[in-house]
């Protein structure tokens, strides 16, 4: 991926998975080309997994806090489960996980 990002975004992580179980934490530096970084917008986390219960847990706990504005609470859409917020410190979390429907 070095040969297709600018000089300047070469020190970045592009990408970082870590797992455990059914649950899945990606991560990715700053990458947006236009946008001016700022403190907490500099990361972003994704976070999937299979178990409602277990993703439920997460939101609810990084949701104290969050900013109102950037919350799209956890809720099933046609795709499956999905949820974002920006944490108390501006960190923006994407939630993926399996339909409760089915």
């Amino acid at each position: 991926m070095k040969d297709q990002a600018p000089p300047e975004l070469h020190d970045r992580v592009s990408y970082a998975r870590l797992q455990s179980g059914a649950l899945d934490l990606s991560a990715t530096d700053w990458q947006h080309p236009t946008r001016r970084p700022r403190q907490g917008n500099t990361v972003g986390l994704y976070l999937s997994g299979s178990s409602t219960d277990q993703l439920r847990a997460i939101f609810d706990r990084l949701a104290v806090g969050a900013d109102p504005q950037l919350l799209d609470e956890l809720r099933d859409l046609p795709f499956g489960l999905y949820g974002h917020l920006a944490d108390r410190y501006g960190v923006h979390w994407f939630f993926r996980g399996e339909s409760t429907d089915g």
